[in-house]
């Protein structure tokens, strides 16, 4: 009679046992619902109203110059299994897979956002690529610039002891069926459609010359593109090519500008200094040319020579390299 007393106390109040039965028909209706969801789930997550097509992938705000078929491009980076089936936006793993496939795209720097909506739609902001320069990795014309060098710049030691390891005859862009690449500030390489389509739009870039093995120095040299872009450098002095020359048994590039007012300057290099002018050594075997902070630095340096170059006429040739020994 004990065990039954202490049971009646807890559960003969009328509060009590309403209580209880409240729980139990709630459990029964969650299994119920369970149970039906077990059954109907796939034909409601197969309802066409959950299904998301390519055309319902919506970027908004893409630049000019990405390709018009950028969704469908990104969409065949999905994995095999999920190509195989339709998209559907009660998939837990959409978000997922739609970030990484979107984020293997070369114009994609990265995915900032994903919303999907219902019934079925996909909503991304993007953050894209910019393309800094267009890249003729060819010698065609090294040999006619060589010599322009070496009129204007007569007395430079550079020029006199500029040495390749290739002959200036070495094959032209044709023989050697090069190219022109378009190219980010890293130098990773874009595709061309919308440029090629419009020949004006590509006089908004400079051009870079390398005149050495395909993609030497192009890292280096789509980064001073980036600076002379973004300080106005490029625009205000209205510069046409980016020449990057490296004589025999040198790391580092120098470069010369040219300008379609037809000025040549000697910028040297695109790199912190060398000799202690800087409050921190340089010391490439250490330093993460790539990161932000390393590239800040080299910026800040670069921009006294634009300083140098507004101050100073130079005619048709300029030395801006002048405090780099």
């Amino acid at each position: 009679m004990g065990v039954w007393s202490a049971l009646g106390t807890c559960f003969g109040g009328r509060k009590q046992r309403l209580f209880i039965g409240q729980f139990v028909i709630f459990l029964l209706l969650c299994g119920a619902l369970a149970s039906l969801w077990v059954s109907l789930r796939s034909q409601i997550i197969g309802q066409d109203v959950y299904t998301i097509e390519p055309r319902n992938v919506r970027v908004w705000n893409p630049p000019v110059w990405v390709p018009r078929d950028f969704v469908a491009e990104a969409l065949d980076n999905l994995p095999p299994e999920i190509k195989a089936d339709k998209l559907n936006s009660l998939d837990p793993r959409l978000v997922e897979v739609v970030v990484r496939a979107f984020s293997d795209h070369p114009w994609v720097d990265k995915v900032e956002s994903v919303v999907v909506s219902y019934p079925a739609s996909i909503d991304l902001k993007i953050r894209f690529r910019k393309p800094v320069a267009f890249v003729d990795a060819s010698t065609e014309g090294l040999k006619e610039f060589v010599e322009l060098l070496e009129k204007r710049f007569p007395d430079d030691d550079f020029v006199k002891t500029l040495r390749f390891e290739k002959s200036l005859d070495a094959p032209t862009r044709e023989t050697r069926k090069v190219d022109e690449e378009l190219v980010d500030a890293f130098g990773r390489e874009l595709r061309t459609d919308y440029f090629d389509e419009r020949p004006l739009a590509k006089r908004l870039f400079v051009t870079i010359l390398t005149y050495g093995p395909q993609r030497e120095n192009i890292d280096q040299a789509a980064q001073f593109a980036d600076f002379l872009e973004k300080s106005g450098a490029a625009r205000e002095f209205q510069i046409s090519q980016i020449h990057a020359l490296k004589t025999l048994g040198e790391k580092e590039p120098v470069f010369f500008l040219t300008t379609r007012t037809g000025q040549t300057v000697k910028w040297g290099y695109y790199s912190r200094p060398k000799n202690g002018m800087d409050e921190r050594a340089y010391d490439g075997a250490r330093t993460n040319k790539n990161s932000r902070e390393e590239r800040e630095a080299v910026d800040k340096y670069q921009e006294k020579k634009i300083e140098r170059w507004r101050r100073k006429d130079g005619g048709v040739s300029l030395d801006l390299s002048e405090t780099e020994n």
